[in-house]
C-alpha cells in the first residue's frame, strides 16, 4: 500500500485538491474521503482481497484456539477428514470446492481493482 501511494501518478494533483479543500475550509475528513480515498481504491481492493484469502484459508490458529467442534472453520474440517486408516477424498474435495467458491467470486468481482493496485504498486519510479 505504501508503494502504491508513494508512486501514485497524480500526487501533485491530489495535493493541489487537498490544499484547495483546506483553503475553502472543508473538513479534512471530507477532503480525505473525496480526494485521497478514490485514488487509493485499487490499492485498498488489492490489500483487502489478499488479506481475505489469507484469513479465509487459515488453518493453524483456529486449530489451536478452537476447542468446540461446533465452531470449526472449513480448513479445520478438511484437515479432520484425514484419518489414520482412511481418507474421505470425495467429501474432502466437495468441501474444498465450497471453501474455494467465495475466494473465486471475490477475485472475479474485484479483478479490475486488483490488477490496477498490484501493477501500480509494483512500478519502480
Amino acid at each position: 500500500m505504501t508503494g502504491f501511494l508513494a508512486l501514485n501518478p497524480t500526487p501533485a494533483e491530489a495535493n493541489d485538491r487537498i490544499a484547495a479543500a483546506v483553503a475553502v475550509q472543508e473538513p479534512r475528513l471530507r477532503a480525505f474521503v473525496h480526494i485521497v480515498l478514490p485514488l487509493a481504491t485499487p490499492a485498498l481492493a488489492a490489500c483487502g482481497v489478499i488479506m481475505f484469502i489469507i484469513s479465509w484459508h487459515e488453518l493453524l490458529i483456529p486449530l489451536i484456539l478452537n476447542a468446540r467442534p461446533d465452531f470449526m472453520t472449513l480448513p479445520v474440517v478438511i484437515a479432520s477428514l484425514v484419518g489414520d486408516v482412511f481418507v474421505f477424498f470425495n467429501l474432502m474435495m466437495a468441501i474444498c470446492l465450497l471453501a474455494l467458491a467465495p475466494t473465486v467470486i471475490l477475485v472475479a468481482l474485484l479483478q479490475k481493482y486488483i490488477v490496477e493496485g498490484l501493477a501500480a504498486g509494483a512500478v519502480k519510479g
